[in-house]
């Protein structure tokens, strides 16, 4: 432990050599005398006055100029035109003082006679002489005004607050027509000019200059949605109708609506959705044909069309349209490879021309069942893969194919007996058929083919319980999950079995009527109802602002909180942009104390939710249009969490940690942890390579001309690969070098233990003006020769510093510095 001045005026006599002037210099520097205190104010604490005494420096205010006259003398000495100039540079001058007009403030008169600078003219002293200049000078619009102003010194840069007892609004400064009074009106004028949807009317809205740039907003009262207020026509009623619409137009596949549905304004963007209860699968809802059924119609179509390889299949599918452009996809139970989908020999040999020649082949390899011959039929590669469908007009079955004996003979006569065999296997579903029908030799592997005709589906063949069919209204599931007793989210995907016709995802299913959440599961007002008598303004502008974003829990759950304990306890009237009035004080104390009523993890979340809610009602409730359809703050209004509280978001805990919070390890340990990974002995990458097993997988393929036998760290080994070209597998020997990255990064990382992530940052030096090379034992720096050294600040990880012909390895982050 050092030892520190046993006495205030000892370490005051050696701070003030030091030559500190404030309390920050000396943080930042009493470390250059070990026996100062890092906190004298607290180790001399009896004795102790204040910061000035301890510095001997002036307190504020005793070595001011004595007089306005002089103080103003000197700030025009040193050529200050603004008083911004002078706040950033008064300190030039230690006499004078940060706030003039303050200090002086029984002589003061103004800056610029402080200052000496020439005073600008005075503004138009009425609204009518400042409209007649911005005539003159052309403007039209706020934006103009704004941008040219200053052509006339006369103007002000507000004249909304300068003439504030005159001003109406900009229309009434230019002259111009105001927006519609009324919602019916200026919905007349969207309709007459043809607008059929909301971007429609974004783009032409300006062609008629009574119409607001946000109508949602401008009558919010009679606000419903687009629809209404251009008068077009919602989606078709029902499925069969958006069916119907979207076969006029000719649309054939998921894509084709995508860019096409926009023809017929009431075709939905996602129809699988909106008509969920209905729905199918896009090939019903677009008449379109389906691709086959099974991988073994498709094999046979494909080979039909003659198509020999994948590139041919994918040029000429289409000539079919129940081909997929994927069946490697569609098929994937079945799928092998290209070669047995389309009937061709891997190695360009033709399968046996005949079904008696592959019969034969087949039967002299001892095949007794399909399912022997799948697993080695590439022991004959003439053998195709499928023999069924590749002699389809010969073939009978398995049985006559490999020449076996039948277990039962064929399958099942009827369909009434195959699936009371399968449900005698207790099978429950299509994926465990396939996996069980062969347990019974009489069951096809493909019961919906072999009994096409009587076939209804697999809940009837296997004779298991159709899911019931999930409600058809949100209200109806609403109801049923309210009833369930869920509060949220993370309630409802755990207990939603509980009764079968809930869906999943309600949100996806109701898409078109979803109002969010909270209000689906009948909890937004689960909080003081006299709250939502006392604040029903208030209440709405919450229900607003959260049903039009995402994380709505969350948000309401935040809102309603300070909807209680900020509004409430302030006792605000019952008005959202009132609040944000610069006229109404903001307790800063309340709101932080609101803040920090809640988890360490929600305190961020809480505060950003309600900066956002006091942006969203800055733009709502306290901003208007101007002429040019963009919204602007109406005068003095303001949200006070990006003003008054600007940075508390900073001072706020993150959920997540910024760095670890395990413990370090012992320094012993770390060097312990170098040595094994180095040995002192080593004296090249020769000695390292094999020395650790996680260096194994630091080798890679290089051109044997590139290896260098008399470098002692060009560590390279022959080895023999197995590789495959073209189907066919072949012997290589390569060449490997191994690579010391991975073992130099770990032992850097060892050497600077506390800047593990900073070290992958620094740069290579590839580009400075000077370059390390060893050379006669030791490091020689040259001049780069490369075309992008630069003479600018050199930023090397190995730096030509005060060690004589040595490299020190340099971090920027910290003081590091370790000569190599």
């Amino acid at each position: 432990m050092r030892i520190k001045y046993a006495t205030v005026a000892e370490a005051s006599e050696a701070a003030k050599r030091l030559g500190f002037k404030s309390r920050s210099e000396y943080k930042k520097g009493y470390q250059q005398d070990p026996k100062l205190p890092s906190n004298p104010n607290n180790a001399y604490a009896k004795d102790w006055d204040d910061w000035y005494e301890f510095l001997g420096t002036d307190r504020p205010g005793e070595n001011r100029y004595a007089t306005l006259a002089e103080a103003s003398e000197a700030a025009q000495r040193l050529g200050f035109k603004t008083f911004p100039e002078y706040q950033k540079e008064y300190k030039l001058d230690l006499k004078l003082p940060a706030a003039p007009n303050v200090y002086y403030a029984a002589d003061w008169i103004d800056t610029y006679d402080f200052l000496g600078v020439k005073r600008p003219p005075e503004k138009y002293a009425t609204l009518a002489e400042a409209y007649e200049a911005s005539r003159r000078l052309g403007f039209k619009s706020s934006k103009e005004y704004l941008k040219g102003y200053q052509q006339d010194p006369r103007l002000p840069i507000r004249p909304d607050t300068f003439y504030s007892d005159e001003w109406v609004d900009w229309y009434d400064f230019f002259g111009r027509e105001r927006n519609y009074a009324t919602y019916a009106e200026a919905s007349e004028a969207a309709k007459r000019l043809g607008f059929a949807k909301r971007a429609q009317y974004l783009k032409g809205f300006s062609k008629d200059p009574k119409l607001p740039y946000s109508p949602e907003n401008a009558y919010a009262e009679n606000w419903k949605d687009w629809h209404a207020f251009l008068g077009t026509q919602r989606n078709y009623a029902t499925y069969a109708e958006a069916s119907e619409a979207a076969k006029r137009l000719g649309l054939k596949t998921l894509k084709g609506y995508q860019v096409g549905y926009k023809k017929d304004l009431k075709l939905p963007y996602n129809p699988e959705n909106v008509y969920a209860e209905n729905w199918e699968d896009w090939h019903a809802f677009l008449g379109t044909q389906r691709n086959y059924a099974t991988y073994a119609e498709a094999s046979e179509a494909a080979q039909a069309l003659g198509l020999k390889k994948s590139e041919e299949y994918f040029k000429g599918y289409r000539q079919d349209p129940r081909l997929p452009s994927a069946p490697n996809q569609t098929y994937t139970a079945d799928w092998v490879d290209w070669h047995a989908f389309l009937g061709t020999d891997r190695r360009g040999e033709a399968f046996y021309p005949t079904y008696v020649e592959a019969s034969e082949a087949a039967q002299r390899l001892g095949f007794t069942s399909s399912v022997e011959y799948h697993e080695s039929c590439h022991r004959d590669p003439r053998l195709a893969v499928h023999p069924n469908v590749f002699y389809a007009q010969d073939w009978v079955d398995w049985f006559e194919f490999l020449g076996s004996a039948r277990s039962g003979e064929k399958w099942y006569a009827t369909y009434a007996e195959a699936s009371a065999a399968a449900q005698a296997l207790a099978i429950k579903s299509s994926k465990q058929y396939k996996n069980l029908y062969r347990n019974d030799v009489g069951l096809p592997s493909l019961p919906n083919e072999i009994y096409s005709d009587d076939w209804v589906d697999w809940f009837d063949f296997l004779g298991i319980a159709r899911p019931p069919k999930k409600y058809a209204t949100y209200a109806e599931a609403s109801e049923v999950a309210q009833r369930l007793g869920f509060k949220s989210l993370v309630e409802y995907t755990k207990g939603y079995h509980q009764d079968p016709r809930l869906p999943v995802n309600p949100h996806v299913r109701y898409s078109e009527h979803w109002p969010g959440w909270p209000k689906f599961l009948g909890n937004e007002n689960a909080f003081d109802p006299n709250l939502l008598t006392a604040y029903p303004r208030f209440w709405k502008a919450i229900q607003r602002f959260v049903y039009s974003g995402v994380n709505q829990n969350a948000k309401y759950t935040h809102l309603r909180g300070f909807l209680k304990d900020y509004v409430a306890t302030q006792k605000l009237i019952d008005d959202p942009g009132v609040m944000l009035s610069r006229d109404i004080p903001f307790n800063d104390r309340v709101y932080e104390a609101f803040v920090h009523a809640t988890g360490e993890t929600q305190k961020k979340a809480r505060h950003k939710i309600c900066s956002n809610f006091f942006e969203w009602v800055l733009e709502t409730y306290c901003s208007d249009e101007d002429d040019d359809g963009e919204l602007a703050v109406l005068p003095g209004y303001r949200n006070p969490l990006r003003t008054v509280l600007k940075g508390l978001l900073d001072q706020l805990p993150s959920a997540r940690r910024s760095e670890s919070n395990k413990p370090p390890l012992p320094m012993e340990a770390i060097l312990r942890a170098k040595q094994h990974l180095i040995p002192p002995e080593a004296t090249s990458f020769r000695d390292l390579y094999r020395l650790h097993a996680f260096l194994e997988d630091c080798w890679f393929e290089v051109d044997p001309q590139l290896i260098d036998d008399s470098d002692p760290n060009c560590i390279y080994r022959a080895v023999t690969k197995d590789r495959k070209r073209d189907g066919e597998r072949y012997s290589e020997e390569v060449y490997e070098l191994w690579s010391p990255v991975k073992i130099v990064a770990n032992y850097t990382l060892l050497s600077i233990p506390l800047r593990g992530q900073q070290i992958c940052w620094l740069d290579s030096g590839e580009g400075d003006e000077f370059v390390p090379i060893w050379r006669d034992g030791k490091v020689n720096w040259i001049n780069n020769p490369s075309q992008f050294a630069t003479r600018k600040r050199n930023q090397e990880l190995l730096s030509n510093l005060v060690y004589d012909h040595q490299a020190a390895f340099l971090s920027d982050w910290s003081s590091t510095c370790i000569p190599s």
